[in-house]
């Protein structure tokens, strides 16, 4: 049974929030980023939770909502300012070996026929290069390199599967792509966009932008993330807060506006579309 409670929860300030009208977009980030974790139990929570995870949550969100996080948040100014884990990632960068080994990965996950296959046509490869080389050496030709095409066999491939098949992935925020260089610019850049926008329709992810100066303002004139920390306690504990009770210890001093509307067309949206974000908006 859901219970219902009468009083603020005793970790809960409202002052300590006001800090929030100097924090940065590197503030932002850094509250936000901590309370992802949380969010992330609370989306996963079931009825077989274990009982000391949810008291660690608890735990975690009484020190987020302290006066010393939030100050420690306010201080995020720059990037240099910020912690090695808010660096932000390279938009585009060289694959590594660590790339191969998670395409490897991917082909394991999804289909383990896949990694069988390409281990049968590079020993077809091996078996056939040793051929070509002793005709090559023959002829007198010496560091030609054949395509993969030369090596390959119809008969080692069954029907359904092409090596020239993308590689299928399951991490929805990396995609790999092949860029041919010699190209010019232009081209390049146009053909990337045409195959970002595919690849995020493919994904269902919609195209997003940074948001903007007055939005950030937005959040915490609304009291977005007072209103998530109070959100994520309700969900960990049980302890369900009216509509009513929120706006009222998130407003306690508006007295001229419906704040109860206040917190349904202009806090709650903005809270969700937050919590169920996983792509970077503040940057």
């Amino acid at each position: 049974m859901i219970k219902k409670i009468k009083i603020c929860p005793d970790w809960f300030d409202i002052d300590n929030y006001k800090i929030c009208t100097s924090f940065t977009r590197y503030s932002w980030e850094y509250a936000l980023l901590f309370r992802r974790f949380t969010i992330q139990f609370v989306s996963n929570r079931n009825s077989n939770q274990n009982q000391y995870e949810v008291e660690y949550y608890k735990k975690q969100i009484k020190q987020y909502a302290s006066k010393e996080f939030l100050l420690e948040a306010s201080s995020m100014k720059c990037e240099d300012s910020c912690h090695s884990f808010l660096e932000k990632e390279e938009s585009i960068s060289n694959i590594s070996y660590c790339d191969l080994l998670t395409m490897y990965e991917n082909l394991q996950y999804h289909d383990n026929k896949s990694i069988h296959y390409m281990s049968e046509i590079i020993k077809n490869r091996d078996k056939c290069y040793k051929m070509f080389k002793k005709e090559e050496e023959k002829l007198g030709i010496f560091d030609e390199h054949p395509f993969w095409g030369d090596y390959l066999s119809e008969d080692i491939l069954p029907d359904n599967w092409s090596v020239f098949a993308e590689i299928p992935l399951y991490e929805d925020s990396e995609a790999f792509a092949r860029v041919n260089l010699r190209n010019n610019d232009e081209d390049i850049i146009n053909s990337f966009k045409e195959w970002l926008q595919k690849t995020r329709a493919i994904r269902g992810q919609k195209k997003t932008n940074k948001m903007s100066d007055n939005e950030l303002n937005r959040l915490t004139q609304f009291k977005v993330l007072p209103y998530i920390d109070l959100y994520l306690w309700a969900e960990l504990t049980g302890e369900k807060l009216t509509q009513y009770q929120m706006a009222s210890l998130l407003y306690p001093d508006e007295y001229e506006i419906d704040i109860k509307e206040r917190l349904r067309s202009c806090t709650i949206p903005r809270a969700k579309a937050l919590i169920n974000s996983f792509i970077r908006v503040f940057r």
